[in-house]
């Protein structure tokens, strides 16, 4: 979930459109590229994230 503290809005992940599990056993952010990327890694494989919703 990704949660916006100046709106308090929160946007939910899920697996199959976002994430390749549900199952998130860590997470990386890489600001040294442009867009920033997240990395998940997940039971069934990891994913990009490089758009934030």
């Amino acid at each position: 979930m990704f949660w916006n503290p100046q709106t308090g809005a929160r946007t939910s992940l899920r697996a199959g459109a976002d994430l390749p599990d549900d199952h998130v056993y860590r997470l990386k952010l890489d600001r040294m590229v442009d867009p920033p990327t997240l990395y998940v890694a997940t039971y069934a494989g990891a994913a990009a994230l490089r758009r934030m919703p």
